[in-house]
């Protein structure tokens, strides 16, 4: 009997021997997830974008997932993760299209310890990349240890302009493919520059697949920038606010946003209704105009609570057409009582700011702790603002410029 038939037959098994007490249905879109068994009691699993390794203090670990080899990258598969192995361990090997919502009940989750494994910020690949990446390339290619020469200026601009990943994967492979273009050169008898320059990069690797986010200035209102976390890194975002004549019935929001970003728009457009005499805002424009609220590039889909005062600064720069400080972005949660709520992701964040320009951040004054764990070195030149209130994010953004309508 093949070894994928007996395979077959396991999983039959473990989907139809389950107590109906304790089962839990997971949705997982997958290309591969290859279940193998484990003696280190360890489970290894990727929960919204983020790897996530659990280390099992219990003897009873959920054997949880199904094996799936043949899904199509589109194809949404019903498991129940229900099996529990006495004295034994399951080690989940996850590939990058797989996400697991929930794997583990809380009970057994409370018995582990979870450690969350981040992806590599751009100072990270750069050093994994001169120190590991580049020697062992250079050697698998046949060239001395420092025969070719990447400099730092250099493997920045690969990670920035031909790769986007959390790890090293692709930025290997874009090292090993300048290498092999050099052996060729040396195997042919033709001169080759030894070292790599960026001017260099379009040749070897040819147009850039990536464009860095750019600061683009405060000339119109309404425009505000924002900081977002991806399973990337982190990158800045625009938001946009304008109003046009109407009745001020409609809130129109474009740009791919999930509901809980929808939802900060909403509880923003309406603390500035109830605080507009705080903030020298008419009370009739709000019955006057429509608002349309936009996010850029709405190809991609975007969530979460984070850009609430990005939001909110937006709208109040619509409405009193005052110019936002140059410079700034922020990052932070809202509520209808005007708190500024901290958010996750800092350190991806403050640094896709710092690379695009940006010299003043404003963030909940909880996340000053995620600062203060940041070295020196990544937040030279930039100036953080902590704040508890809407009251104060705006006080802090809006210059006194205002723009004629």
């Amino acid at each position: 009997m093949s070894v994928r038939l007996l395979r077959g037959l396991w999983v039959l098994c473990l989907i139809f021997c389950i107590t109906p007490a304790v089962a839990e249905a997971l949705e997982v879109s997958a290309t591969a997830a290859v279940l193998m068994d484990a003696d280190m009691g360890q489970v290894l699993y990727e929960k919204n974008g983020d790897r996530q390794m659990l280390i099992a203090s219990t003897t009873k670990i959920m054997t949880a997932l199904v094996v799936l080899e043949h899904a199509a990258p589109d194809d949404v598969i019903t498991v129940t993760p229900d099996h529990m192995a006495e004295g034994s361990s399951m080690y989940l090997r996850a590939g990058e299209t797989v996400r697991v919502e929930e794997l583990l009940y809380g009970l057994l989750l409370d018995r582990m310890e979870l450690i969350d494994v981040s992806g590599y910020i751009s100072e990270e690949k750069i050093e994994i990349a001169r120190k590991h990446l580049v020697p062992k390339q250079l050697k698998e290619h046949g060239f001395a240890p420092k025969e070719i020469d990447f400099p730092k200026a250099t493997i920045a601009k690969i990670i920035s302009a031909y790769t986007r990943e959390s790890g090293v994967r692709q930025l290997e492979k874009k090292i090993a493919k300048i290498l092999r273009r050099i052996a060729r050169l040396k195997a042919s008898n033709k001169e080759f520059s030894p070292t790599i320059s960026v001017s260099s990069l379009k040749e070897l690797l040819g147009p850039e697949e990536y464009v860095s986010d750019i600061y683009e200035g405060n000339e119109f209102v309404g425009v505000v920038t924002g900081l977002a976390w991806t399973a990337v890194g982190g990158e800045i975002l625009y938001i946009e606010s304008s109003l046009s004549k109407g009745k001020g019935e409609k809130l129109t929001l474009t740009g791919n946003l999930g509901d809980v970003m929808k939802e900060s728009a909403v509880i923003a457009l309406q603390y500035l209704k109830a605080n507009a005499k705080h903030f020298n805002i008419d009370p009739d424009k709000f019955d006057n105009f429509n608002v349309h609220i936009h996010v850029p590039e709405g190809a991609i889909p975007k969530d979460g609570p984070s850009a609430g005062i990005t939001m909110v600064t937006s709208l109040a720069s619509s409405f009193t057409r005052r110019k936002v400080k140059d410079h700034i972005a922020m990052t932070g949660e809202i509520t209808l009582r005007g708190k500024v709520l901290p958010v996750g992701g800092i350190k991806e964040k403050i640094l896709a700011a710092k690379r695009a320009g940006i010299t003043d951040i404003i963030l909940s004054e909880e996340n000053k702790k995620d600062i203060d764990i940041i070295k020196p070195i990544y937040i030279k030149g930039l100036t953080f603002h902590y704040v508890k209130t809407i009251k104060e994010v705006l006080d802090i953004a809006l210059t006194d410029t205002v723009v004629p309508e």
